[in-house]
């Protein structure tokens, strides 16, 4: 038995602007939203579903995730944070 096979990191993980990401939410379509600052801002404001793992912590995401199957949405204050390798399987 082969084990599963884990996302390829790519240079930068596409980019969608928040419209998009709202209209997302307004229909509804599947996918785990990631809130990738620091513990502390998550605990201070996210946005509503929004899992926290920081982009430090990235290598954790099987763990944490709820559905790796799902498109992940990761959101970040950090102009540096870049999230390679989130994007799962083809768009």
């Amino acid at each position: 038995m082969s084990e599963p096979q884990k996302p390829e990191a790519t240079s930068k993980a596409p980019e969608i602007t928040r419209e998009e990401l709202r209209a997302k939410m307004d229909r509804g379509e599947r996918f785990v939203l990631v809130d990738a600052p620091s513990q502390e801002h998550y605990a201070s404001s996210h946005l509503p579903g929004a899992v926290n793992l920081p982009y430090e912590f990235v290598d954790e995401a099987e763990k944490v995730l709820p559905d790796m199957d799902a498109e992940i949405v990761v959101y970040c204050m950090n102009v540096d944070c870049e999230a390679p390798g989130w994007r799962r399987g083809s768009s």
